[in-house]
């Protein structure tokens, strides 16, 4: 990945982009009690 031509990093995904996006799945596959009133289950 770069920005006006400097790379700024290897295009892969690091330590904390990974923990967010495994928090937030988590989170929308209602996983996590924490956020479960977060969610409007819908009939399927």
């Amino acid at each position: 990945v770069s920005i006006d031509d400097i790379a700024i990093s290897d295009g892969e995904p690091g330590d904390i982009t990974n923990k967010i996006r495994s928090e937030y799945m988590d989170i929308v596959f209602g996983r996590n009690e924490k956020y479960i009133h977060w969610l409007t289950k819908v009939d399927s």
